[in-house]
Order: C-alpha cells, then sequence, then structure tokens
C-alpha cells in the first residue's frame, strides 16, 4: 500500500531510510546542520526548520506523522530535566487535550516531546509512530488515552531492538495509532538477547543477531572470531567477506575482540559474538571500540579486567577473592586497540555501512547514536499501515 509521511525530529534519516525501503513517501523536518546535510548527500526530502513553526495544515497530503522527538533530558545518561519534569510534561499532554497550551519548561528540549501531540490533533492522519527512550513509555501511555478519545486504536510498548535483527540491545519506548482499525506492536522476528545467559535462545524465532555477523560483510577489517560456529547463537563465528567461511569445527582462537562502548571502568564491554550494547557516542567517540582480550587461568599473575565482561559459558570476575565457579578465566587487555570507524557504528545501527554521514567527525558519530535503527523503524511502519 503506496501511503505518504511527515517525519518530525527526522535526523539523519532512521525513519525515512526505513520508508525508502518500505515504498513510503516521507518528508522529514530537522532543525540540525549536519544532519539535514546527512540527509540531503542521501537523496531524502527535508526542510530545514524547526518543527514547532510548521504544523499539519502545510502537508495536508500526508497520511501518516512520525515523530522521534529529542531525548537529552530524558535518557539516562543526560541531565534528567525531562525525568524530573515528567509530572509538568504530562500536565502538558492534559493542556492540549482541552484545547490549551502547555507548560513552558526549564530546558525547552523536554517540551518537544509535546510537539508530536500538537501535530496528531491538529491533523487528520491515518496512522502515527512515534520513539523514544524508555522513560518516556509514561508520556506515550498519557498521549495514548487522548489519541483514543480522537477516534485512533493506539499500542504503546517497549520494543527490544534486537528482536527484530539489529545487531545491538537497544531498548525504546514506542507508540503507534492508527485511523479505521486496530494496531498492534510489531511481533519479534528474532530472540531475545539474555545478558545473564547469552545462550538462551526464543523459540519459534530466529537468533538474535551479533556484532560479528553483522559486521562481518566489511571486509579484511573484519574481526575475529574466538567462538566456533556450531548452531546456537552464542557459539557462531565469523570472518571477515574476503575470508573462506570457517569450518564447523573450526579451532578457536584464543584471542577475540570486545566491544567496549568508552574508557570509563564502567562502560560496557561485550564479546562481538553477542549483540552489541546500545551506541552512545558523545564527545569521547573516540574511546568506543573493539579491543583484543586474551583469557587466562586464574591466579596471581592475571591481570584483572577492571569490571566483569559476561560470556556465554562464564563469568569473567573482578578480582581474585572468593571462590569461583569452575571455568571461569580472568581477562586482560591486550596491546591492541582500535576506535570503532563510522561505517560499523552505522552497521550495528542498520544504516548501509556507505551511508553518507556529513559534518565533523563527532556530529557523524552523533547523528548515528541518536538515530533510530531502520530495521527496527521498518518492523514498526510495516504493523502501524499493514
Amino acid at each position: 500500500m503506496t501511503t505518504t509521511a511527515v517525519d518530525l525530529f527526522a535526523g539523519p534519516g532512521g525513519w525515512d531510510v526505513a520508508c525508502d525501503r518500505l515504498g513510503i513517501g516521507s518528508l522529514g523536518i530537522e532543525f540540525d546542520d549536519a544532519a539535514v546535510q546527512t540527509r540531503q548527500a542521501y537523496g531524502l526530502p527535508t526542510i530545514h526548520g524547526d518543527v514547532r513553526d510548521y504544523g499539519p495544515a502545510e502537508f495536508p497530503w500526508a497520511e501518516g506523522l512520525i515523530a522521534s522527538p529529542p531525548c537529552q533530558t530524558f535518557s539516562t545518561a543526560g541531565n534528567g530535566a525531562g525525568r524530573k519534569a515528567l509530572d509538568k510534561v504530562l500536565a502538558g499532554v492534559e493542556a492540549l487535550a482541552a484545547g490549551e497550551l502547555p507548560p513552558a519548561f526549564a530546558d525547552e528540549r523536554t517540551g518537544l516531546v509535546l510537539e508530536p501531540l500538537r501535530w496528531a490533533l491538529d491533523g487528520n492522519y491515518r496512522w502515527l509512530a512515534f520513539e523514544q527512550v524508555p522513560t518516556v513509555l509514561p508520556v506515550w501511555e498519557k498521549m495514548a488515552e487522548v489519541l483514543r478519545d480522537n477516534g485512533y486504536s493506539v499500542a504503546t510498548g517497549i520494543l527490544n531492538a534486537e528482536q527484530y535483527g539489529v545487531p545491538q540491545t537497544r531498548r525504546r519506548a514506542i507508540l503507534v495509532a492508527k485511523r479505521g482499525g486496530p494496531v498492534g506492536l510489531p511481533t519479534p522476528t528474532h530472540s531475545r538477547y539474555y545478558n545473564r545467559t547469552p545462550e538462551k535462545l526464543d523459540a519459534g524465532v530466529l537468533p538474535w543477531v551479533s556484532m560479528a555477523e553483522a559486521l562481518g560483510g566489511l571486509g579484511a577489517e573484519g574481526l575475529r572470531s574466538n567462538y566456533g560456529t556450531g548452531g546456537d547463537a552464542a557459539n557462531r563465528g565469523f570472518r571477515a567477506a574476503s575470508s573462506p567461511a570457517p569450518t564447523l569445527t573450526g579451532k578457536a582462537d584464543r584471542n577475540k575482540w570486545v566491544y567496549r562502548a568508552g574508557k570509563q571502568k564502567n562502560a560496557s564491554r561485550r564479546p562481538a559474538d553477542l549483540p552489541a550494547p546500545t551506541p552512545a557516542f558523545g564527545h569521547d567517540y573516540n574511546s568506543a571500540g573493539f579491543i583484543t582480550h586474551q583469557e587466562r587461568d586464574s591466579g596471581p599473575a592475571a591481570k584483572r579486567d577492571p569490571r566483569p565482561v559476561t560470556y556465554p559459558s562464564y563469568t569473567v570476575r573482578a578480582n581474585g577473592s572468593g571462590s569461583h565457579p569452575s571455568g571461569t578465566k580472568w581477562v586482560t587487555d591486550a596491546a591492541e586497540f582500535r576506535a570503532i570507524t563510522q561505517a560499523e557504528a552505522a552497521v550495528l545501527q542498520t544504516f548501509s555501512a556507505d551511508h553518507p554521514w556529513q559534518g565533523t567527525k563527532g556530529k557523524q558519530f552523533q547523528q548515528i547514536g541518536n538515530a533510530i535503527p531502520p530495521l527496527l523503524a521498518a518492523a514498526v511502519l510495516a504493523a502501524v499501515i499493514a
């Protein structure tokens, strides 16, 4: 079915790349210069401006409304202004429902989460799709009440990106709404990733996709895995596309690549044979990347890793005290570390490796980290327009 949409806070095009893949016509409104340049380089229809300066009357052709408002004040990595003002935000939803102006916020980015509802109530859309960090779910649920009173069928909830083929464990609050029929969140196509038991897989769906599998097609820079290629996801290895496929009984390499989200002691680390933790690239993007770890048996000579790292078959402990289960290994950083490339970060977000990111290096990583993964967006859109 051919349909058209306006994408608010469109960023570099996560939703719009998904629209393109699904044959949905879309136009994005975006304020950030670098993100607009990226969109234009890809060929996405774009208005360079502030969504508050526009409204549905200027886009009467749009059947759908898409929105991913800024998350900085709601994200656990941000300053928390949005989370602290949650009651005020919910009061803003009620104000818009009553035809009144919402309250002002000390950090104006917090109030932007109300813009999708303003557009929805002022327009006459057939379907809606909103996305934000999990802490915004109460806002979506409050908006759902208003939208139901205005003739929409609505579904809200938290989706796990890895359950839709995204090679990372990003969680997002989603609202989908539709006129003229029921609507629901998309049915998972892949297993959920269980952090404490990575070998566990949901029945009836595909295994989750690992970083290794996603990055394996990038050529000679493909990562080496020390796991074999057994039937379960936790034990699947990979090689670069330029190399022969490993055999099912290939001998394990004692070197392994581990993704490190940053140089902080509490930065997430995860072997490349698992899905990536949520990429969040700030000013320190150069500290995120892949590091070679070597296993050593426990003992006084083993250099301790600063934090535990969970592997499919055992847990690496942070210190040498106490007793340890059979199979415990110590992990130590080897000398080899390289920062993640834009292409690798893009692939982990399910953009193409050659997506034409624009702006400074920092701006490019910021765009990648903030975007909704197109594969997740496509699953949501396919469910709402069905």
